[in-house]
């Protein structure tokens, strides 16, 4: 049975310093942006809409956020999404004090119980808010940039921190992180072709639509699946690799192509993205694999 492609898509990852002034659009929010400045967090994040608290306001699923939800302020927003909407929000989430606050449009518009209950905590300020088709829903909208990279203190300035993201978020942003390391969570297994690969897309418990699957080809090199595929049909997995597009990893041959998967079967299956890995493990952190010669 399909299922949805993603409920809360992704957190594509976070990056240590303000989104430069030349970056952010104009309009009544500028000068709420500009005083963003006290250890602010770059986000981009693609999730499922929660709640809708008023004009330009709205709480996402976010694992990553206290009680999983996140408040967005959009104050340049065009159009608020609705409930139970996929958007990809980027930003800066940061804590804002009380004046701050009371300064952006789309904060004012929420009911004070709720703003009392969000009061001190991190929110994302919106610098572009888009639909999971691309549209964008901000005013005099700008073409969004490619993922900026958090750089670690403890590796070389050429490596990249691993980014986090759901199957369908990877499927939807590959041509922008293609090439990087991934950490893809709540996975669930559609298929198992042979044991050196897999089918999976994001777990959901809704129905899915044809043509919104986003599914994503996990090809194990070193190692094989030491379970068979009876075991892993429909259960949530973990797995950490390098993001590819179907092509790319076509050609780098790291693992070989399951000769079933013609053209025509990778569009009926909606594949969009590959993952090269070495584990894949169960929720819990258990280990599926074993190596092999």
């Amino acid at each position: 049975m399909y299922r949805v492609a993603s409920i809360s898509a992704l957190i594509v990852l976070v990056a240590g310093s303000a989104i430069p002034a030349r970056e952010q659009t104009g309009g009544a929010s500028q000068v709420e942006r500009s005083t963003v400045a006290t250890a602010p967090v770059q986000l981009i994040i693609g999730a499922t809409v929660r709640r809708v608290l008023g004009s330009g306001a709205f709480i996402l699923e976010d694992p990553h956020a206290a009680d999983g939800e996140r408040l967005v302020l959009a104050p340049d927003a065009e159009a608020t999404p609705v409930v139970g909407a996929m958007v990809i929000v980027r930003g800066v989430v940061r804590t804002f004090d009380g004046t701050e606050l009371d300064r952006i449009r789309s904060w004012t518009d929420i009911d004070e119980r709720t703003r009392e209950a969000f009061r001190g905590q991190p929110i994302l300020l919106a610098a572009s808010l888009s639909t999971a088709s691309g549209r964008s829903l901000m005013r005099d909208a700008r073409p969004t940039p490619r993922p900026f990279a958090r750089r670690s203190p403890d590796v070389s300035s050429r490596d990249v921190a691993a980014l986090t993201l759901h199957a369908a978020a990877l499927a939807e942003l590959i041509d922008a992180v293609g090439g990087r390391r991934v950490n893809l969570f709540r996975a669930r297994v559609v298929a198992v072709l042979n044991p050196r690969v897999l089918l999976i897309e994001s777990a959901s418990p809704l129905l899915a639509t044809v043509g919104n699957l986003d599914r994503v080809l996990v090809l194990i090199g070193g190692a094989r699946l030491r379970v068979d595929a009876a075991a892993m049909a429909g259960i949530d997995v973990r797995i950490a690799g390098t993001a590819h597009t179907l092509l790319g990893a076509r050609v780098t041959g790291k693992v070989p192509w399951p000769p079933e998967l013609t053209p025509d079967m990778v569009k009926r299956l909606e594949i969009r993205a590959a993952v090269v890995t070495t584990s894949v493990q169960t929720a819990d952190g258990v280990e599926l694999t074993v190596p092999v010669d």
